[in-house]
């Protein structure tokens, strides 16, 4: 099943109605090739999908919040979290009889609003996703297209030689954008049985007398005509037999084709759709599988029924088509623990972000108290029929003399003026006390979640699963098992445990040079690493900027040669969320230099007088000691 133009363009209408106005808060990968963005506004929220892999591409609205595939920050991506992260949905629209969608967006920066479109290219194996500015330069694009040589270098990367053939353009970034190339066929909405008659004898097989079937041949003839669309427009037009010869069809069959389909494309421009699905029984299995959907009402099938919209059935083929297959007992485990841990992480971040506009600044809680003093002193400066008063609030070197006007209510006199004020200033300064501490909350769960989602992405067995589970479980952060059980603490500290095993504790040891390195697995593990015994001069390091465990070469007050400190500092951005990354920056510093945030989740530190090495990283799935 692939997405046809009529398909396309019933999508993208309806996708409009679901996203336009709606603002992006969030964008991650859902998938291979795909990407998922959170689309919020008049207190709901969707997901907007958007799949570029050339066996399943869509675009289509998910209710629910969708798995984030990885951690990887493709160059798209990063450009769209860049310019579309907080922009506003304008448009969705659809090039007639084209299976290419544009999705419009408009966003501010400190230099002014700017537009940007995110173009999708349903093309099967040529699918690709573009991000171009108002001017129609590429900004950033799913894979890169360029015309090159027969198996040689195209935009970047080698392309098969059938591949090659067909390029004819450029998709790469500073380009501008061109749309593909429009195959000459028959236009479907102007189509007529005498030009449909025309067109099929030019066919190479008519011409050789060979004889094959009649919806394969419109296919070949008819633009924007689908496998699909074929078969049901052959069916209606000769009864219900949708395998009829070409040699069969006669004129009269030809006219009713092109009427159908002439119908089918007005139905579109009128956005009149009859969505439907249709199904394949298995009656010994007492299943049924998706066949085909359509935004008309499919006649060729014996199990049709009709959807409310297109995107209902489209969401259950792309969910089918593009799950991946459990390879091991812990993969349903895993893929339950991140969908848990970043649907906490999304709330951290909306949290963090609803608490920073609310920060209060001290200059004017200290500005209303002044001013509600200055009114209640000197009452007689507000008369009953003033709307502003002037008070020496300023500076007075300033030319106004340090007067600043003050808006008042006539009517009340100043005492009342000055008793509105306090209860304004009371509630700031509440605010002022109350956010920053709330504020640093949201910032430390938001750290520790964003930890907490590399050690998953780097437990290697059922055991490392289950001991990440059991922390994140007595933090609240997952559902707790039938034998877990929540201890009290917001964060699973250090306070209340037993005494604990460096491998309960989630860490792991090897021997470098002959000096012992501890690493840590897990958030308990991070704190493990600085609890254990050791020297105050040990170094310790870790990823710069971006979460990722805690590494300590113990050296008991030794020298340690700089070969150790750069296989370490390896470890470090192997175990990083940047562990892809070809060169990783690893901070180092003396144990004595890193001190533990108080009351905040285990892990989560704050260090000085660091230097930075540069390092390659090294995967866990390697033997550092070997190198």
């Amino acid at each position: 099943m692939t997405l046809d133009a009529l398909a396309v363009a019933c999508l993208s209408q309806e996708t409009a109605a679901r996203i336009v106005g709606r603002r992006i808060q969030h964008v991650h990968h859902s998938g291979i090739d795909a990407l998922a963005f959170e689309c919020y506004g008049s207190g709901e929220r969707s997901w907007l999908i958007v799949c570029g892999h050339p066996s399943h591409p869509s675009v289509h609205v998910a209710d629910q919040r969708p798995g984030r595939h990885s951690d990887d920050v493709t160059p798209l991506l990063l450009r769209l979290r860049k310019l579309v992260d907080g922009a506003l949905v304008t448009a969705v629209t659809q090039p007639r009889g084209e299976r290419i969608i544009h999705i419009d967006f408009s966003g501010k920066s400190d230099d002014g609003p700017y537009g940007v479109t995110l173009i999708v290219e349903l093309l099967g194996p040529g699918t690709t996703v573009v991000l171009v500015d108002e001017q129609g330069m590429i900004l950033e694009c799913s894979r890169r297209l360029g015309l090159g040589p027969k198996g040689g270098s195209t935009g970047g990367r080698m392309v098969a030689e059938p591949e090659a053939r067909i390029i004819s353009r450029r998709i790469v970034p500073r380009e501008m954008y061109q749309p593909p190339t429009v195959p000459e066929k028959c236009v479907p909405w102007a189509l007529t049985g005498e030009v449909l008659s025309t067109a099929l004898e030019k066919l190479p097989e008519m011409r050789a007398g060979a004889n094959g079937r009649l919806r394969e041949a419109i296919v070949r003839t008819v633009g924007a005509c689908s496998p699909l669309l074929a078969r049901e427009a052959v069916g209606a037009a000769c009864g219900g037999m949708f395998d009829i010869a070409v040699t069969d069809a006669d004129r009269t069959q030809l006219d009713a084709i092109a009427s159908w389909l002439g119908h089918a494309w007005e139905r579109a421009d009128a956005g009149q759709w009859n969505p439907s699905a249709a199904w394949v029984i298995d009656e010994d299995a007492k299943t049924a599988s998706l066949a085909a959907f359509a935004p008309y009402l499919i006649g060729t099938y014996p199990e049709v029924k009709q959807t409310a919209t297109l995107n209902q059935a489209v969401v259950l083929w792309h969910e089918a088509v593009s799950v991946s297959a459990v390879g091991s007992p812990e993969a349903g485990a895993r893929r339950a623990l991140r969908q848990a841990l970043e649907a906490r992480l999304d709330r951290a971040r909306a949290r963090q972000f609803s608490l920073a506009r609310t920060i209060i600044d001290p200059a004017e809680v200290a500005r209303l108290r002044l001013v509600g003093e200055y009114l209640l002193a000197f009452p007689d400066l507000v008369t009953m029929d003033m709307v502003e008063v002037e008070l020496p609030l300023g500076d007075a070197s300033d030319p106004s003399g340090g007067l600043v006007i003050v808006p008042v209510e006539p009517g009340v006199g100043a005492i009342v003026n000055a008793q509105r004020v306090f209860r304004r200033y009371h509630k700031l300064k509440a605010a002022a006390r109350e956010v920053p501490p709330r504020l640093e909350e949201a910032a430390q769960e938001r750290a520790y979640l964003e930890e907490a989602l590399v050690h998953l992405d780097l437990a290697q067995s059922g055991e490392d699963l289950r001991g990440l589970r059991e922390e994140w479980a007595s933090g609240g952060f997952v559902s707790a098992g039938r034998r877990e059980r929540n201890l009290g603490s917001k964060f699973p500290g250090r306070r209340n445990k037993p005494a604990v095993s460096a491998r309960d504790a989630g860490t792991e040891r090897m021997t470098i040079g002959g000096y012992e390195i501890v690493v840590g697995r897990s958030g308990r593990g991070n704190d493990a690493v600085l609890r254990g015994s050791g020297h105050p001069d040990d170094p310790w390091l870790h990823a710069r900027g971006v979460p990722g465990a805690h590494v300590l070469v113990r050296a008991a007050g030794r020298d340690v040669p700089s070969a150790v400190i750069e296989a370490a500092a390896a470890i470090a951005a192997g175990r990083s969320a940047s562990r892809k990354a070809p060169l990783v920056p690893v901070d180092c510093t003396a144990r004595r230099h890193v001190t533990r945030v108080s009351g905040g989740p285990p892990g989560l530190v704050t260090y000085r007088n660091e230097r930075t090495i540069q390092a390659v990283p090294v995967l866990p799935g390697r033997r550092e000691g070997q190198r």
